[in-house]
């Protein structure tokens, strides 16, 4: 027996089907960031929207934003906790 392609999604139709849902979720997101970034009690708020891929500053998105909250982030792969700091993982 052969299988008719007429009972199935494409991965096109698939895609097209969720979009509204994505756009709906991702408009969600933006209010809600953007009430974040107007919050007077916060005081971090980085999005990572509208920033380049190789951007090497991380904006601060918090209205008033004290000007030190904004710049570059120190990244490392070693997670090993500093000397005189405590691990909290269960050995």
């Amino acid at each position: 027996m052969q299988a008719s392609q007429a009972g199935f999604l494409t991965e096109t139709n698939l895609t097209q089907r969720s979009l509204p849902e994505v756009h709906r979720r991702h408009q969600t997101w933006r209010s809600a960031a953007r009430a974040l970034s107007a919050d007077r009690a916060a005081i971090l708020h980085y999005t990572f929207e509208e920033q380049a891929g190789w951007d090497q500053v991380l904006t601060n998105q918090v209205k008033n934003a004290p000007a030190a909250s904004t710049g570059h982030p120190q990244l490392s792969m070693d997670r090993r906790p500093m000397a005189g700091q405590e691990s909290s993982a269960v050995q």
